[in-house]
C-alpha cells in the first residue's frame, strides 16, 4: 500500500505541505482581473509615454516624408444617338461598355502622348499615366467620365486634365465612331492638397503603440511567477508564512 501511494505521488507530481498538488496548481493558472488592472494602472505612465511617442513620431515622420499632391477633375460627356434614345436593357449595356472603352482610351498612350506634346511636358508616357485616374458616377447607366489628374503643381494638374479632355473629344470620337464627345466640366486648380493626413496617421500609430504596450505588459504579468509578498507564498505554494524577516540596513 505504501509503495502504491508513493507511485501515485510520483505520477501526480510533488505535493505541497498542505497536500495540494503543485503541478495541478501551475497547470490551472488563472488571471486575476483585479490584479491585472492594478498592475497596468501602476504602469500607466509607461503606456501613456509610448502612446504619445508613437503618435508624435508618426506625425513628424509623415510631415517630413509626404509630398503634397493636388488633384483637378474635368468631365467628359459621351453622346451616341444610337443608344441615347433607347432605354432598353441592351441599349444601357452598350452605353455602359462604350463609357468603359472611352475611359481606357483617355488614359491610353495615344491621347496621353498628344497631351504631353501639346503641353510640352518633360515627362514619360508611363509617368503621366500614373497621375491619371478615370471614373464614372454610375458604371451601369452614366455617360459622364471624370478625368482626374494629380501633381505637386496644382496649376499643372489642372492644365493636364483639361488638355486630356480636349484631345479626347476628337480622338475618342474618331476611334469609336461616336456622334459627339463634349467637355461637360472644365477642371480648376485645387486650393489644398488631398493627401496630407498627418493627424489620422498619428492617431493610427498612437493606437498601435497603446495596444502593443498593453500587450507586452500583459505578457510580463502573466509569466511573472516571482514571489513578492507573503500572500503570494500562500497563494502559489500553499504555505503559511509564520513571520517576516525585516531588512536591516547597515550603518
Amino acid at each position: 500500500m505504501k509503495g502504491q501511494k508513493g507511485m501515485d505521488r510520483m505520477e501526480n507530481g510533488p505535493l505541497a505541505p498542505n497536500g495540494m498538488n503543485v503541478t495541478e496548481t501551475e497547470s490551472t493558472k488563472q488571471i486575476d482581473i483585479g490584479e491585472l488592472l492594478i498592475y497596468l494602472l501602476n504602469r500607466i505612465w509607461l503606456v501613456v509615454l509610448i502612446t504619445v511617442l508613437c503618435g508624435v513620431g508618426a506625425y513628424f515622420y509623415a510631415k517630413m516624408t509626404t509630398v503634397p499632391l493636388y488633384s483637378s477633375t474635368a468631365e467628359l460627356f459621351i453622346i451616341n444617338k444610337g443608344t441615347s434614345d433607347s432605354t432598353s436593357t441592351s441599349a444601357v449595356s452598350v452605353a455602359s461598355k462604350t463609357v468603359g472603352d472611352c475611359m481606357r482610351l483617355v488614359a491610353g498612350d495615344t491621347i496621353v502622348d498628344k497631351t504631353i506634346e501639346n503641353l510640352g511636358l518633360n515627362i514619360s508616357t508611363q509617368a503621366l499615366k500614373s497621375k491619371i485616374k478615370t471614373s464614372t458616377p454610375d458604371a451601369n447607366s452614366s455617360l459622364i467620365i471624370d478625368v482626374s489628374v494629380s501633381d505637386q503643381d496644382p496649376q499643372l494638374a489642372c492644365d493636364i486634365a483639361n488638355e486630356l479632355c480636349r484631345v479626347s473629344t476628337t480622338e475618342i470620337r474618331d476611334i469609336m465612331g461616336l456622334d459627339q464627345v463634349n467637355i461637360a466640366t472644365v477642371a480648376k486648380p485645387a486650393t489644398a492638397p488631398y493627401n496630407l493626413t498627418f493627424v489620422s496617421t498619428a492617431a493610427k500609430f498612437a493606437a498601435v503603440g497603446f495596444v502593443f504596450t498593453c500587450l507586452v505588459l500583459f505578457v510580463i504579468f502573466y509569466f511573472d511567477d516571482k514571489i513578492k509578498t507573503a500572500d503570494d507564498v500562500e497563494k502559489y505554494l500553499g504555505l503559511t508564512v509564520l513571520g517576516v524577516i525585516p531588512n536591516i540596513s547597515k550603518e
